[in-house]
């Protein structure tokens, strides 16, 4: 049995993980279109649209699209991660020690 996480491995996520991706132009515009994205910040500046979308990993199985990524995340990147697709086919990026290889 190899523990290697590999592309087209199917994987599970620690239930405490977070996972991530970066949001679409359109919802980027429906942040723009919301209140959420009017005044100021506590310090005085103009807010800024998020970058990311996240989630708790939900306990669902994943499969592995690219087992070496470098994850944008915010305004950085972070390294040791995986890119993973769900079963709606939306591709999410998670830390490599959050995976667990499924037998």
């Amino acid at each position: 049995m190899s523990t290697k996480i590999l592309k087209g491995s199917t994987v599970a996520l620690r239930r405490s993980s977070n996972i991530w991706r970066p949001v679409t132009e359109a919802e980027t515009a429906a942040w723009h279109a919301s209140d959420a994205s009017k005044g100021m910040t506590d310090a005085g500046e103009t807010k800024l649209a998020p970058r990311d979308k996240y989630k708790l990993a939900d306990g669902r199985t994943y499969t592995v699209v690219r087992s070496r990524v470098t994850a944008p995340r915010g305004w950085r990147t972070l390294a040791h991660c995986a890119l993973v697709v769900d079963t709606d086919g939306v591709e999410w990026y998670a830390r490599k020690a959050d995976i667990a290889a499924v037998s």
